[in-house]
């Protein structure tokens, strides 16, 4: 157990903490906070309370609910209903609603005795909510103090925990809501700490969750499993009833997102744009299924391990850990609760200050006259006192609710009990929002029958539990009727939730619809109103608009509605009234207008409505010219028309722009006026007057915003917009962007030359492409004609060395020629490597994509490498892989080899592996090996031509082969990647498309392999042609196939073929692709063919690097060897010509 000071240290030092954040908010750039407002309002708005820490696991264990219903409720309303969020965001935002309290009242006639009830009704739900709250951080802090008495609601005074947490609370409630008093209530630094609390929140009860399902218990299966075989549970289980009122609590879900004043305050107070509604559909549901995850393993896994020490279930969050002694964890547990607990009261409080001040205190100040409100000039520290003073009073009748009614309940109990009664205001602000027949009367009613039957379904049951009551009523009924009692209401036998929200709910909804319908159909005879003196009315629009403009509007108005005489004091008729209160509404808003001149229809003493009426004036009139000179300093004109189009607003930019006549402009003149001066004098451009006054009326009507340019007769150019103002009227800016639109004209010139040089460059580049082409062009013939020249002579000593091999030689002449053949083949291979990276970088080479199993590609080249590596004493490991791949068959198994070829010259020791694994939709093939290594700096280079990081001389290869397969691997568009340590080996990892029909190319058959030769198949006998133009390549054939016992007939082209086989056709014929002249080896062996009038096997070779020689021949159904011709891939292809020629002929 811990030290109670040392708790409260931490306790003090995280709610500092919290302070610093709110603090360091409330200074941070106007910018920052606006892109980060969304995301801090949705996790502020996460309302996971000191109940969800503590209370929900408990929940789950006793009801079985695998996921809170008020988490379930607030979710369907997030993902099903954001059209409803998004409206009421913008409705309260509208209103400049600065709690629910405010914005109900706003939508009902601004009834301030409806505003009276919805805040009382708030306190009383929300009294019981901070009980709540009260009591989890007290029960918390005696539980890991090992103070079992704290949270105890009837221990003493003076020792009671929760009493010195609700003052805590109370004073840093003040510090964070109270410092300042914002005129739109919006507290940017207390959303910040709110919303890293809700971050702490959730990590603490994770790593509780985690705990338990994978330290106590080996996951959450184990978990439930043995729950499942547990009798206690088993039996708690069978004796629920049937309605747990889990669908009444996803009701109040649903009400509370938007219901509670702490939710109400952070989502739509708070709020600064319907747009918020994006970022809290998608992270209120993901942060709440998270934390859901967890509250079932948590309220069984206690269970199961606590239960047996009769400790309390709502206690399981912080006793779990304290099983194991993890001192660390059960302090987390703790500032988890805390952080909880203390956000919702801070919140809470903030909210129920601001309406306690705004709607009971305040009011009551200025009818009494108390503390001369009427002639303060600054009132903010007033305010200030008020809210912090309702904050201390709320937390201590919180706490009188604790300890009269906290210990008769549970956490959830309390909860909820909270919930049913807010939710009594959802049906009035889902009218405000879809039904214009609501009526001030049905909602205080409405909201009032709720409040009866909560209070008897709910709160009177509370009662009778703390023997305040007598327990009959729950038993028998008020006045003995069974049918009354409080939990079994009209004898349904629900749960007592289910109960209470349903009978309360249609208590309300039913008194609400019905006498909205009755006072909104009611019509009764209208009194005109009573007739006001016209110097009345000439001195209040002059209080509120000025001397001059109140003078020139009404001066219009009677030159345009000229009245009689009237006598020495005439009096004002209703239309005067009406055009006097629409020119006041223009500035003021049309409430304070009606407000307004109801007063001036009183009695016109000295009494307090004309002394309100005449401080009220003063105060507005000194912000009117405020906002006057500061708009008189913007640069920019500006005009402003109210609903009716009738101007209200302007500066003196706007006067110098127009240069209108001194008695035209006026508040109260129509916008239609100003429109047609400026056509008639061709500021509108051509085109008929009255068109130009139409167009424009029409656009402000139909609230249009607008933006175009307009150059005027003298030259200049303005840009005018116009957009029109929440509940009607419109704002015009008209901005000279002369200068603007001068640069504008040289850069549309600019951009014309531009593009004509554009074109100019692009012609020369075309040409210069074309050039580029046909250079290509000539450099891939070069290619073809180099390789078949560099390779002709090359192969000729290949087949001479063959046929020495074959002879019988002394030692010392058989060592010469296997250092001339090892002389040879190193000479083919940097010819081979050349070759190909010229035709590579030529563009020589073309990609031929297909489907194809890749085992087709990796089988044999294991099979070929395993026998090279055992020959160096060296482990090779292949896995198989069936899968398919798009790629070039050929190109690929190019590229492999040079990998599988470099692993094995750098290996020294150790093995060699070949393998697949799928990767983010590719198949990765992968060469390990354990060689020598590369260092990291090094690993870019290894792919440069002649680069060998390697420079002992054991280590044959001239550093060409990386290069290449960089570049068959750009061709193919396959990612290549090498990861290496050196001392230790690399891996060399080719990214390939995996192929999107997996059966694709399984069923297809590999290509031939020239190397697999069966020891049976004799070439003793066959007749073989030979056909070649190059003399030393023909001779040197010739012998090698002379050393394998074979009649040999060669020719230099197809007129000698003819005439040296003397008309018996071979077995088999071995032509090279480039004969004389135009000839081929394919048209001559076809040729041949036709003359024989049968088909015989057919070897093409050629020197040629390109896809077409081969591609050709095994269109004919030739096999194809490439220059140099090992003797070995010559033989096995004479063997697969003969048993191909054996099968035709069987």
């Amino acid at each position: 157990m811990f030290d109670p000071i040392d708790i409260l240290l931490l306790s003090l030092g995280y709610l500092m903490l919290l302070f610093g954040i709110a603090h360091l908010g409330d200074r941070l750039p106007e910018q920052w906070v606006r892109k980060a407002k969304p995301l801090v309002i949705a996790l502020a708005g996460t309302y996971t309370t000191a109940w969800m820490f503590f209370g929900t696991p408990a929940q789950a264990v006793n009801n079985g609910w695998y996921i809170p219903p008020t988490f379930f409720g607030s979710i369907i309303v997030l993902l099903a209903a954001p059209h409803f969020l998004t409206r009421l965001i913008r409705a309260s935002n509208d209103a400049n609603s600065t709690s629910i309290a405010d914005f109900i009242a706003s939508r009902y006639g601004k009834s301030q005795a409806l505003a009276v009830l919805i805040t009382a009704v708030a306190i009383i739900a929300v009294l019981p909510y901070i009980a709540l709250q009260l009591k989890a951080v007290a029960m918390s802090y005696g539980i890991i103090t090992d103070q079992a008495w704290q949270g105890d609601s009837h221990a003493p005074v003076w020792q009671d925990t929760a009493l010195y947490v609700a003052l805590l609370m109370a004073v840093f409630t003040i510090m964070f809501g109270t410092r300042h008093i914002d005129s739109n209530e919006h507290h940017k630094g207390l959303m910040l700490a709110i919303a890293f609390e809700a971050i702490v929140k959730i990590f603490c009860f994770v790593a509780i969750g985690y705990f338990t399902c994978f330290v106590l218990f080996d996951g959450i299966e184990d978990v439930i499993l043995q729950a499942a075989k547990s009798p206690q549970l088993t039996a708690m289980i069978e004796a629920r009833d049937g309605d747990s009122g889990f669908l009444a609590a996803t009701v109040l879900g649903m009400a509370a997102l938007f219901c509670l004043p702490r939710q109400f305050h952070i989502l739509m107070v708070e709020s600064d744009s319907p747009d918020t509604v994006r970022t809290l559909r998608w992270l209120i549901p993901v942060y709440l299924l998270i934390i859901a995850f967890f509250i079932l393993p948590i309220g069984y896994g206690g269970f199961l391990l606590l239960h047996q020490q009769g400790l309390d279930p709502e206690t399981f969050s912080l006793q779990l850990p304290l099983t194991r002694d993890q001192s660390g964890l059960t302090l987390l547990a703790y500032i988890g609760g805390l952080s909880a607990g203390s956000s919702m009261v801070i919140v809470t409080c903030v909210a129920l200050a601001t309406m306690v001040c705004n709607h009971i205190v305040m009011p009551l100040l200025l009818r009494s006259h108390l503390f001369n409100v009427h002639r303060r000039g600054d009132m903010t520290g007033l305010l200030r006192l008020i809210r912090r003073s309702a904050i201390v009073v709320l937390l201590l009748l919180a706490y009188g609710y604790y300890r009269l009614l906290g210990g008769f309940a549970d956490l959830g109990s309390i909860g909820l009990l909270a919930l049913v009664l807010v939710a009594q205001f959802a049906p009035a602000i889902v009218a405000a929002l879809y039904w214009r027949r609501g009526h001030q009367l049905g909602v205080i009613a409405g909201v009032a029958a709720g409040l009866a039957v909560w209070f008897y379904t709910l709160l009177v049951p509370v009662l009778v539990r703390g023997d305040w009551l007598p327990a009959r009523l729950l038993e028998d009924g008020l006045f003995g009727l069974a049918w009354l009692r409080p939990e079994q209401l009209f004898n349904l036998t629900w749960s007592p939730l289910s109960n209470a929200v349903c009978w309360s709910l249609l208590a309300n909804v039913l008194t609400f619809i019905g006498l909205s319908l009755r006072y909104s159909r009611r019509h009764t005879a209208q009194l005109p109103p009573p007739p006001i003196p016209i110097a009345r009315l000439r001195d209040i629009a002059t209080r509120f608009l000025g001397t001059e403009q109140a003078n020139l509007a009404l001066q219009a108005y009677e030159q345009r509605h000229p009245r009689g005489d009237g006598g020495a004091n005439p009096v004002a008729d209703e239309a005067y009234q009406a055009f006097v209160e629409n020119l006041l509404a223009g500035v003021i808003g049309a409430s304070s207008a009606q407000q307004v001149l109801l007063h001036a229809r009183q009695d016109s003493g000295t009494g307090s409505p004309q002394l309100l009426l005449q401080e009220t004036s003063q105060v507005f009139q000194y912000g009117r010219e405020l906002l006057q000179a500061s708009v008189d300093n913007i640069s920019q004109g500006i005009s402003v028309v109210d609903q009716n189009l009738q101007l209200v607003a302007w500066n003196r930019p706007y006067l110098a722009l127009f240069d209108y006549p001194a008695d035209m402009i006026h508040v109260g003149r129509h916008v239609a006026d100003l429109v047609r001066y400026n056509a008639e004098r061709g500021e509108c451009g051509p085109g008929a007057v009255e068109t130009h006054v139409r167009k424009r009326i029409e656009h402000m009507r139909r609230g249009s915003r607008y933006v175009f340019q307009r150059t005027r007769r003298d030259g200049t150019v303005l840009e005018i917009r116009g957009n029109p103002m929440p509940g009607g009227g419109f704002v015009t800016t008209y901005t000279d962007i002369t200068d603007a639109s001068r640069a504008l004209a040289q850069l549309k010139n600019a951009k014309t030359h531009l593009e004509e040089r554009v074109q100019e460059r692009t012609a020369q580049l075309a040409r210069a492409k074309q050039v580029a082409e046909t250079a290509n062009a000539g450099k891939t013939r070069f290619l073809a004609a180099a390789g078949h020249d560099l390779v002709q002579p090359l192969n000729a000593s290949r087949l001479f060395i063959s046929a020495l091999q074959q002879r019988p030689l002394d030692t010392e002449a058989r060592s010469l020629v296997e250092q001339l053949a090892d002389s040879a083949q190193a000479a083919e291979n940097l010819i081979n490597a050349l070759l190909d990276i010229a035709k590579l970088d030529a563009g020589a080479v073309q990609a031929n994509l297909s489907d194809f199993a890749v085992d087709q590609v990796l089988s044999p080249l294991a099979s070929d490498f395993t026998a090279l590596a055992r020959e160096k004493g060296l482990r090779f490991d292949f896995q198989r892989c069936r899968v398919a791949v798009k790629s070039d068959h050929h190109l690929l198994r190019r590229i492999l080899q040079n990998l599988l070829s470099n692993a094995l010259r750098y290996t020294r020791k150790g093995r060699i592996v070949l393998g697949c694994r799928r990767r983010a939709g590719a198949l990765s093939i992968e060469v390990w090996d354990t060689g020598i290594g590369i260092d990291a700096g090094h690993l870019d280079e290894i792919f440069m031509e002649f680069k060998r990081l390697d420079d002992s001389t054991h280590h044959e290869g001239l550093g060409l082969g990386l290069a290449s397969v960089r570049r068959l691997c750009q061709l193919l568009d396959h990612r290549i990647e090498v990861k290496s340590t050196s001392g230790a080996g690399s891996v060399f990892r080719v990214l390939v498309p995996l192929s999107h029909n997996q059966a694709a190319g399984v069923a297809s058959t590999p290509e031939p392999r020239a190397a697999t030769v069966r020891p049976h198949q004799q070439l003793q006998g066959r007749r073989v042609l030979c056909l070649d133009n190059d003399p030393a390549v023909l001779s040197g054939l010739s012998a090698l196939l002379a050393s394998w016992d074979c009649e040999v007939v060669a020719a230099g082209d197809l007129a000698q073929a003819g005439t040296a086989l003397q008309g018996v056709p071979p077995d088999v014929v071995v032509a090279d692709y480039h004969l004389n002249g135009d000839e081929n080896g394919i048209d001559a062996a076809l040729a041949l063919f036709q003359d024989w009038g049968e088909h015989r096997p057919c070897i093409v070779i050629s020197a040629d690097r390109t896809e077409k020689v081969r591609a050709r021949a095994q269109q004919q159904g030739f096999l194809f060897l490439r220059k140099p011709v090992k003797p070995a891939a010559l033989r096995a292809s004479l063997n697969h010509a003969a048993l191909r020629r054996r099968a035709q002929g069987s």
